[in-house]
Parts: structure tokens; sequence; C-alpha cells
């Protein structure tokens, strides 16, 4: 089983680097932490020099580079909401501080979000270093916090289309995040990279929440340094060899949000899987990125019975409940049949079945309000009900139990979305996925006309590269790459 048990090895010597130590210095590098943390087991900077593939990493190297960006020596067009990228030879990146509105309440001015992203990303490592970009170091100078990481090299899903094996590995990280109780929480196509045929890795973890052994999620923006230093987030922090995933079966408190969570109303966990679908899927499917749009959602739907459902359904059996916790066993239970209706159901969907689903993607696409389409989500969730028994009056015996389960997902959230910010508009045919894909309904939305693929183009001249798959320094940026702004901006203006 995949576990996050080990974070950090702990330093042979003993050292503990600290984030805040050693200030009179330009840069905090081996610095001791006091006695009272000598116990933590967690080490944030290892050396000076990692291995990497075929070259090092030289610490000199980084310290020279934070030094010209401080002083504006050095440019990037490689921006975010809260930082910079820029690259460092030929297989690094540094993720710097400033943000784009300093003014923020919510800018990032010391680069905290490095330091905490440092620590995710180095525990998704240890589970699977395929998962994600790869952190390599952690710099401090004049107070603030520098992130290293590899730098990733290849295209956004979006610019260039994606197949049925970068999908099988996107819901195979997806799956593992989720057992372990990690989730992106913006897991959109700017943050996907695809590496070549059939790799890809994720990207920006800087939104990251973590589901605590509480069976609640905690979110990066509540974890301080300390917190991490002395040890609590990884204490906190569920792991399933120990059981603590069996939190989210003892927890009472209801779902906080659709979008967010599994489809599975029995279970309570932040789903990748279900991030993915109403970001990336929608967008695919919303501006006309497949010629099939049909048969590309029932192929993801496929995929997914066997990816992310299948494997799902055997975590869940195997986890071991006291006999006497009878209400606990029942929800597992219940959890795992779910999860094998809809393995079952996804490994051959009908027509119904794909408009059902593609329904639940863009209702929570509007409750998540891109462009405005939270006041439209009531009304559509009202219409969605009602369809939802319109196919199961159409259905087989085994469709039947699986509109039973979305009916009774949904009827989970109608007393959150029966509230006056999910009214006041309704859903034009034009804008219905359903209506255009299945009722050919033509839609009035303008398309870019400049396409994300010139846009590539565009960048590629940029950075004067004629590799296919290039390497866009994007790094982990606070909340998304500059191809995914490219993309938000151009897509609000799609309307």
């Amino acid at each position: 089983m995949i576990t996050a048990l080990s974070i950090f090895n702990r330093h042979a010597y003993g050292a503990y680097p600290v984030f805040g130590a050693n200030k009179n210095k330009s840069y905090t590098s081996n610095t001791y932490l006091q006695p009272r943390f000598q116990n933590t087991g967690d080490v944030f900077i290892k050396s000076k020099k990692i291995s990497f593939g075929s070259s090092e990493y030289n610490r000199q190297d980084a310290e020279k580079l934070i030094d010209d960006i401080v002083n504006r020596r050095v440019s990037t067009d490689k921006r975010g909401f809260q930082g910079e990228f820029f690259k460092l030879g030929e297989n690094y990146g540094i993720k710097s501080i400033n943000p784009m509105d300093k003014t923020s309440p919510f800018a990032d001015l010391q680069g905290v979000n490095n330091a905490r992203e440092y620590y995710i990303l180095n525990v998704i490592k240890n589970i699977d270093p395929e998962i994600a970009t790869v952190p390599v170091d952690l710099i401090q100078k004049d107070n603030k916090y520098f992130l290293v990481t590899e730098l990733v090299k290849g295209v956004h899903p979006f610019d260039a289309g994606i197949n049925n094996k970068h999908i099988q590995n996107i819901l195979k990280n997806s799956y593992i995040l989720d057992i372990n109780g990690i989730s992106h929480s913006d897991l959109q196509s700017g943050n996907i990279f695809l590496m070549n045929k059939d790799k890809v890795k994720f990207i920006d973890f800087g939104a990251y929440q973590l589901l605590s052994n509480r069976g609640s999620y905690f979110s990066s923006d509540c974890i301080s340094n300390i917190d991490i230093q002395n040890s609590f987030v990884k204490e906190m922090h569920n792991s399933p060899l120990e059981g603590k995933f069996l939190a989210t079966f003892y927890n009472n408190a209801p779902k906080s949000h659709i979008i967010g969570y599994s489809d599975n109303p029995y279970l309570k966990i932040r789903s990748n899987a279900s991030n993915f679908e109403y970001r990336m899927i929608y967008d695919f499917l919303s501006h006309n990125k497949t010629e099939q749009p049909k048969e590309f959602l029932a192929d993801y739907l496929k995929t997914k019975a066997e990816y992310y459902h299948k494997p799902m359904a055997e975590f869940l059996e195997k986890l071991k409940i006291s006999p006497n916790d009878t209400a606990q066993i029942t929800q597992r239970d219940s959890a795992v049949q779910t999860e094998k209706l809809f393995a079952e159901i996804f490994s051959n969907p009908s027509e119904n079945v794909l408009k059902s689903e593609l329904e639940k993607i863009q209702l929570k696409w509007l409750m998540n309000d891109y462009q405005g389409g939270k006041a439209k989500a009531f009304d559509y969730f009202e219409k969605y009900l009602a369809n939802i028994d319109q196919y199961s009056a159409q259905a087989s015996e085994n469709e039947k139990q699986y509109f039973s389960v979305m009916k009774k997902l949904l009827e989970q959230y109608k007393n959150d979305l029966n509230t006056q910010e999910y009214k006041g508009s309704v859903l034009a045919d034009s804008e219905n996925l359903v209506k255009r894909i299945f009722e050919k309904v033509e839609t009035a939305v303008k398309e870019v006309e400049t396409t994300a693929a010139e846009a590539g183009e565009q960048i590629i001249k940029n950075n004067k590269s004629n590799n296919k798959f290039i390497g866009i320094a994007l790094g982990i940026l606070t909340t998304g790459s500059a191809v995914g702004l490219w993309h938000y901006k151009n897509v609000k203006k799609a309307g």
C-alpha cells in the first residue's frame, strides 16, 4: 500500500535546518535547531549538492541567481499571482516572491507559500516522485523563502491535446493523492504537464489541503512554519497504514462543498479526480478541443472506472474497522459498493449516464462561479434533479441504482444551493453542454480567436526554443503557470 509514512529522513549528523534561524547571515544553511526541536525528525535542507539525474544542483549557483532576482538584474515572463519562476541552468528553476498585487491582504511577501509547498512536494516525492515536480531546495534570503525545483519540461493539455494514456496517468496520480489525504485543489490544464506520450506531472501545489486524523481537511494557508518544523503537520496528516483514513467514517460533519469532494455520498474525502473533471474535462468539452465529444467523455469514464473507482473500492474494502463499530462498518461498506457501482456503470456508459455525468460536471463548474455562473447554479441544479428522475425511469436495474446514488448526492447539497447567491439567472441552451453535445444546439459564445496552440507557439518563439516538448520554465507558481494565466484570461473573454 502506498503511504506517506516517513516524510523526511533524519540528518546523519543530527543537524536540523530551520527556516527562521541565522538571521544575521544572508542565507540560512546547515543551521541547527534549538534543543527542544531535536526530536523533530524533519530535514528541510539536506546538503549543498544534491544528485539530480546526470547533473548536480549547486546551491551557490542558486544563491547567485536569487541575488540577481532580488536586485532585479534578471527578469522573466513566467508569472503567477504570487510570484515568478526563473530558470536555473538546464534542469532547475527557482520560484521567487513578487505578488502581482502587493497591497492585497493575501499577498505573500515573504514566500511563506514556498516553504509550505516545499513541505508537501517532499511528502509527495516520498510517496511517488513521478506524481509532481521534484523539490530540490528551500533557500532563505533576507527572511524570504525561495523554492528550488526540478525544471519540468513538457506542454499543457489545453495547448497540445491529451490522449487516453495521459488520462490514465492523471487518474492514477489522483487516486494515489486521494488515499494519502492530499488534495491539489486546482488541478486544471495550467497545472498539468504532459512529459511525453503517456507521462504527466502535476505542478503548483500552493493551494493544497490535507486530510487530518479527525476526518476533516485543513488548508495549507493554516500551516505555519513552526508547525511544519515541530512535526505537528506530520502527526495530524492521515496515514492509510495507520488507519487514520478511517477517520472519514467517524466524522459526522457534512461535506463542505460538492465541487471538491468525492461523488460517492458515503465517502467524505476531497477528490482530485473530481477537481480534474470540472476544471479540465469541462474545458476540453466547452471549448471544442475534441471533435467527438461524446466519445471523448465515454472514454474518460471508462478510464476512470478502471484506474480510479476499481482501486478505490479495493482500498476501502481492505480498511480494518473494529467489529463493534457497526455504524462505521455500514458506511464503509456502502462506500465500497458505490465505488464498485461507479466502476461497473462507467465501464460501459449509456447515453443517459453520459448526460448525467456531464450535467454534474457543469453544475460544479457553475458553482465555482466561473464567468458569473454561480447565479445560474440553483436553476440548473433543479433541472438536473428532474432529469435524473427521467433517466431513472428509462434505466436498467443497475443504472437505476446509479441514478439513485446521484440523487442522494445532490439532495445533500440542496440547502446549500437554495440560497440567494446561487439564484437569479438561467443557463442558456447555447451554454448548456448537454444541449450543445447531445442536441446539437449551436453555441452563441464566440470562440477565442487566438488559439491555445498559437499562444504556445508564441511562447516558444519568446523562449527561442525549437523542441517539441519545450522546457517552459513555469515551475510551480502559486496560482498557475503563465500559460494557465493566458488560458484564464482568454476563457474570461470567451464569456
